[in-house]
């Protein structure tokens, strides 16, 4: 593709036909002045159908080609594919000495410039420095700082110096914790040195794409939160991790770690050889039916959390555990199918799950409690019905569910309630319970609150 340039922002578009083009390939000519400058790419990169992507570049004064951003989009008719090459250089800072990077910036630059390339060793001082470019100081509160490219792939994280998050310090070779929790990187480059990121290193950073280095052998919840990431590639060197189908894998396929949330798909079939998902693996995910192989034991923590376009889930008679929060906030979910083999329901399970209507849980004998607000704020759940299993509703459990109409309980002995178990149903809502039982349900705690208490 070639650049054409105007004197304000130079740009050019092209369609490309839907293809996997090799790392190395000159993939963008520029021309700008009489001369003419490549962009290369430095891995290899797929190119979907009914995408758009736009990239912005960066002509330095060494007359080097870098990438500050790309995004990528739905098509919609018309939609161009873009690249632009913005007039201000990339900035650059070699940090001899860990911790002082502060030397290196002044008041102004600190807080107005968009693209830097650090190299030398970094401590967390250096990246609380970095977080406050990046629109977030160490307390996470928001600065004026206007980074959005960082490229990092020639610096050291090394430990020691100060707290870069509450009281969280660098560790070697390790993108920490909540690293850069709440900037505005578009763009960045993670060292070649890193061998470990751990959780939540980019929360609510604008990134949509990232590439994980070769040495890197060990991810924690890297990925999680990061509504504009589409795309995740691994050096092809790496030992540990591969992506198949844009998804990121352990090498062996036997854990999913993460399917980018900006990333489409009407279907998605999880691998038959996956054992393990990933806590928020799905969360944010931009996919209408997910498929379950019958070897996942465990829906972990937030793993479908706020994956707002989720319709239907198929879950298999394998699944033993749902973990906390783990479908919260699906506001598409109508209904879900809980297998007989599972045992426990962590706390805010389908928590904000706004269109579930009705929903039967498991009766055998080792699901026994409806734990802390499992089902609260599920706005139009008109149905419920408790099996004889249960013998206790947590505080909260049903809290909130506005449209509750009818209550089926089949034991004859009353579960044990919270004063808020049901708070906020409707004053009218039925409770059904087995025959013989009424009066046991009329004598109980909570349940003797039901105005109208009918035997089925």
């Amino acid at each position: 593709m070639a650049g054409k340039t105007t004197a304000d922002k130079p740009t050019s578009t092209a369609i490309i036909v839907p293809q996997t083009v090799a790392s190395g390939t000159k993939f963008i000519k520029v021309e700008l002045n009489g001369n003419t400058y490549n962009y290369t790419l430095p891995t290899e990169k797929t190119f979907e159908s009914g995408h758009s992507y736009s990239f912005t570049l960066n002509l330095t004064k060494g007359l080097e080609v870098n990438l500050l951003s790309e995004k990528i989009n739905p098509w919609t008719e018309g939609t161009p594919v873009e690249e632009t090459i913005e007039n201000e250089e990339v900035k650059f800072r070699n940090v001899t000495i860990a911790g002082t990077l502060s030397t290196l910036i002044n008041e102004t630059d600190k807080y107005s410039i968009t693209a830097l390339k650090v190299n030398g060793n970094l401590n967390g001082t250096d990246i609380r420095v970095l977080r406050e470019m990046a629109g977030r100081n160490h307390e996470n509160d928001a600065t004026n700082g206007k980074l959005i490219y960082l490229d990092l792939s020639e610096a050291n994280i090394v430990s020691g110096g100060d707290a870069y998050y509450s009281s969280i310090t660098t560790e070697a070779n390790t993108m920490g914790d909540v690293m850069f929790q709440g900037c505005n990187l578009q763009n960045i480059i993670l060292p070649e040195s890193v061998t470990t990121l751990k959780n939540g290193v980019f929360v609510g950073n604008p990134i949509t794409s990232i590439t994980i280095p070769v040495n890197v052998s060990e991810i924690g919840d890297a990925f999680a939160y990061m509504p504009k990431l589409y795309e995740i590639s691994v050096d092809a060197d790496n030992q540990k991790y591969i992506v198949e189908d844009g998804c990121l894998f352990r090498k062996d396929k036997t854990e999913l770690i993460c399917f980018p949330p900006a990333k489409y798909a009407k279907t998605y079939s999880v691998p038959n050889s996956v054992t393990t998902i990933r806590a928020n693996a799905f969360n944010l995910a931009n996919i209408e039916e997910i498929i379950i192989p019958d070897n996942i034991k465990t829906i972990d923590r937030y793993t479908f959390s706020q994956s707002s376009r989720l319709k239907s889930v198929t879950l298999p008679n394998s699944i033993t555990r749902i973990g906390q929060n783990a479908f919260e906030r699906c506001s598409n979910l109508t209904s879900i199918t809980l297998p007989n083999s599972i045992t426990q329901i962590e706390r805010c399970a389908f928590q904000y799950c706004s269109n579930l209507t009705s929903i039967t849980l498991p009766t055998n004998e080792s699901f026994t409690t409806i734990e802390n607000g499992i089902f609260s704020f599920c706005i139009n759940l008109t149905s419920i019905t408790i099996g004889s299993n249960i013998t206790a509703i947590k505080p909260g459990g049903f809290e909130g569910c506005s449209k509750l109409k009818e209550v089926h309980c089949l034991g004859t002995t009353p579960p044990t309630a919270d004063v808020s178990s049901f708070w906020g149903i409707p004053s009218d809502a039925v409770l059904y319970v087995p025959k013989g039982s009424k009066a046991a349900y009329e004598e109980a705690t909570i349940w003797k609150d039901f105005a109208t208490i009918v035997e089925e």
